[in-house]
């Protein structure tokens, strides 16, 4: 059994990862990049991918819908200002699976605040947590949708010299697919950033 198992694993793996090869390319050669960066304090939302820089103690929360992601990239502690603004920007849309990750966890603080998220949005029994684990960095995390409604994450080691920089920024451009959890926005966003050495990670299902 162990070893049909593995057999079937590597099938679906290969499948995914080819998967997610041909949906870039086909955006690409259209001219699409398809992907919103959420940095700290920011909630945004779009049809098929969300990446979020430099997550470290931070959490990347992404709820899925039928009509695409949403996202928060949540730092600090979770409370009420901040749960509100993720709840009126979703605005009714039916959240059927949830997924949290983070580089460096808190333990049994972050299951708490994924609790309550979950039960904000009413997905509890479809939540999903990954803790990265890269030593002495934050990570870039990646979410991309893929067909059954969920989630391929995919991460690497943030690299402070190479991933902020200026020719992987713009001006911040507020719009209906943003908005600032808490705070002001910032001066500037991710419109980029590379690829290399990202792999896929595969998130555990809570029992909340």
């Amino acid at each position: 059994m162990r070893a049909v198992w593995s057999q079937q694993r590597l099938v679906a793996c290969i499948a995914l990862e080819s998967y997610i090869v041909n949906s870039r390319s086909s955006n690409q050669s259209m001219g699409q990049v398809n992907v919103i960066y959420l940095c700290e304090r920011e909630i945004g939302s779009d049809n098929t991918e969300i990446g979020f820089p430099s997550i470290d103690g931070c959490r990347a929360i992404v709820l899925g819908t039928a009509g695409g992601l949403y996202g928060l990239h949540l730092n600090g502690s979770l409370n009420g200002t901040k749960l509100d603004a993720l709840a009126n920007f979703v605005n009714g849309a039916a959240v059927t699976i949830m997924y949290v990750a983070c580089n460096q966890n808190s333990g049994a603080r972050d299951i708490e605040e994924v609790a309550q998220v979950a039960a904000r949005f009413g997905c509890a029994n479809a939540t999903y947590w990954l803790t990265t684990g890269f030593p002495g960095s934050s990570a870039y995390i990646d979410f991309m949708l893929v067909p059954g409604n969920k989630c391929v994450i995919q991460a690497r080691a943030w690299n402070e010299a190479a991933d902020n920089v200026p020719a992987n920024k713009s001006g911040y451009a507020a719009g209906a697919n943003r908005a600032m959890a808490n705070g002001g926005a910032p001066g500037q966003m991710y419109a980029g950033l590379s690829r290399a050495g990202m792999t896929t990670y595969y998130p555990i299902k809570l029992n909340l």
